[in-house]
């Protein structure tokens, strides 16, 4: 499996998690409002489709379909987003402190070149 498909499963498997996370939310602004629970159950379970998808190379590249290009764009931007609200909150925790974040910001670039690839094309 090449680096650019693990990263991409690595995105999409954050992505999923992350929409698994806010189903699981006990916010009551979000308790009790079953649309909104199916919607993000269907999101999370399209994503895990993606995840199949990059798993088998006969399938792949799955950026190929409109819908997965919407996907992967919306989970690439939440990693970014995710990997550097991380590094703040560290930072913060810190006391403001400057860390070097050499691996996560390596990360970053790299899914940033890959929402270049996938997401900017006409």
């Amino acid at each position: 499996m090449s680096d650019a498909t693990e990263l991409l499963i690595r995105i999409l498997e954050h992505y999923m998690n992350r929409i698994l996370s806010i189903k699981d939310n006990p916010d009551p602004s979000l308790h009790g409002n079953e649309l909104l629970k199916q919607d993000l159950v269907l999101n999370a379970s399209e994503t895990k489709h993606a995840i199949d998808q990059l798993n088998d190379p006969d399938t792949h590249p799955i950026h190929r379909s409109v819908e997965n290009t919407k996907l992967l764009c919306s989970a690439i931007d939440c990693y970014i987003h995710d990997l550097e609200e991380a590094k703040k909150t560290v930072e913060n925790q810190l006391g403001g402190a400057r860390l070097e974040f050499s691996n996560i910001d390596e990360e970053i670039r790299y899914a940033k070149g890959k929402k270049n690839d996938i997401c900017n094309k006409s």
